[in-house]
């Protein structure tokens, strides 16, 4: 097995004379065998091996373990370690993040630290086989597209002078094992990864082992696409990258601009890349970290804007941006810019972003939307009342359309929480003594033309939870002050 990694990384050239390599060390299986391998090719790739280990402060005892144990390997190879504990969960909880994506997040964030801190130019992570298998599935169950159905990458830039390289991923779990029985290596268990309540266990422990049974070859055929989709999303990206070049006007500072004109040359599949590359760019300008959060959604509403032509229209991206279409003297110009950058008062209709937080600056406040299952709640109806006014509850399933957020206009009416009959929004804001001058700001959650949630009051009562709701649309409103 080692001799056929050092040919893998000689081939795919992971590691050169004298690069400082920071391995990721979590104590499991995995790592394990990657660092004794390094380890051992090191005096022949000539390169020098460092160990970092992050303490995500998930699991104490364990955890604790984990990481003296890591601390002992160190000392074994006599190898310089970077172990840091990091409060993950605060971090989840703030960003409402799930705990693997906020991990992973964290994770990477602590890699780059790491690295910049040793002044090392790789780092060495442990993924194998059996991972790229399940991400494929996994992906393809979230919904991707050839870049996504590629797989991890062998190797990839973390920034301009860290890149993060994977010597393993041409050998299996089961060679990993092996190898360390062989030598008698040790290694830490994580009990989180039987665990079937997270989507990649679920895959790993049961949707393989099935399909594995219908198709003995699956990770063969499964390998076998993933490179030919990796050609041709090379060469999409290579289209798209050139349609970049020429539709960029200006990334200077924190604003990224593109001529529509360039735009709407391109067949779709190239746009979309294209879309992407500019909300990406812009993200990089900014130091965001949340590249992976640009969605689907996000793209289509750009691809919507573009194709139409309509100025006036604001899309919330992630990393607090804002796209726009204004009018330059390069003709209509997709903007991507921070939305501290932009003017209020042209801000008044913006769409909701679903699982994430859409930014209302005519108030300086963000309003929050989830889709939740009925379940989360536990049957505690108390939870979905609607008291909390900076928090809303709704039947998600009476929603069959984008929600706007807007302010007000004339001829708004809702049934307010609790009533029977119409009322109109002005009435409804006077009797609520919503101060004059404040009314025109207030941000309003509406379907077509229907107000759902006044934000901050009163929802609608057609779109309550009854004890006939499955799904909930969970709203929240926070301003900058308490974000």
């Amino acid at each position: 097995m080692k001799r056929r990694i050092k040919k893998f990384i000689t081939v795919n050239e992971l590691i050169r004379k004298d690069d400082n390599v920071v391995v990721g060390v979590s104590g499991g299986p995995d790592s394990v065998a990657l660092l004794h391998v390094l380890y051992v090719l090191s005096k022949e790739l000539l390169c020098n091996i460092y160990i970092a280990h992050l303490n995500h402060g998930f699991r104490e005892k364990s955890a604790q373990e984990d990481a003296l144990f890591v601390r002992n390997l160190a000392k074994q190879y006599k190898l310089p370690i970077v172990e840091e504990k990091w409060d993950v969960t605060k971090y989840i909880k703030e960003n409402k993040l799930s705990s693997q994506q906020g991990a992973r997040i964290k994770r990477y964030q602590f890699f780059e630290y790491v690295a910049e801190k040793l002044g090392a130019n790789k780092i060495a992570l442990a993924h194998h086989k059996d991972d790229q298998v399940e991400t494929f599935l996994l992906r393809l169950l979230r919904g991707t597209g050839t870049q996504g159905l590629s797989g991890i990458p062998v190797k990839r830039f973390l920034t301009e002078e860290i890149e993060i390289i994977r010597p393993l991923l041409n050998v299996t779990k089961e060679e990993i094992i092996d190898y360390l029985n062989k030598l008698n290596l040790t290694f830490q268990t994580d009990p989180t990864n039987e665990e079937t309540n997270y989507q990649r266990n679920k895959i790993r422990h049961e949707v393989v082992p099935l399909l594995t049974n219908i198709n003995p070859q699956l990770p063969e055929r499964i390998f076998e696409t993933m490179e030919i989709l990796e050609e041709e999303d090379n060469y999409l990206d290579k289209k798209a990258q050139n349609k970049f070049n020429d539709a960029l006007i200006d990334s200077e500072e924190t604003v990224v601009a593109l001529k529509v004109s360039e735009l709407v040359s391109a067949l779709k599949p190239i746009l979309r890349r294209t879309l992407i590359k500019g909300v990406r760019l812009a993200l990089n300008l900014i130091g965001a970290h949340n590249k992976h959060d640009v969605t689907k959604h996000h793209i289509d509403l750009l691809l919507e804007t573009v194709e139409s032509g309509n100025t006036g229209k604001y899309i919330s991206l992630p990393g607090k941006l804002s796209a726009f279409l204004d009018v330059t003297t390069y003709g209509k110009t997709l903007k991507i810019k921070p939305l501290s950058h932009i003017k209020t008062e042209d801000m008044i209709q913006k769409n909701l972003i679903l699982n994430g937080w859409t930014y209302w600056p005519l108030t300086d406040e963000w309003i929050y939307a989830e889709i939740k299952d009925i379940s989360e709640f536990n049957g505690n109806n108390d939870n979905i009342k609607n008291k909390n006014q900076k928090k809303a509850y709704l039947d998600y399933e009476c929603i069959n359309s984008a929600l706007i957020i807007r302010s007000r206009k004339p001829g708004d009416r809702l049934i307010p929480l609790g009533m029977t009959n119409n009322k109109k929004l002005k009435d409804f804001l006077i009797d609520n003594k919503v101060p004059k001058a404040y009314r025109d700001k207030l941000p309003l959650v509406t379907l077509d033309d229907q107000v759902l949630w006044v934000v901050g009051y009163r929802i609608n009562h057609k779109f309550r939870v009854t004890s006939k709701t499955k799904k909930i649309l969970y709203l929240e409103v926070m301003n900058n002050e308490e974000g």
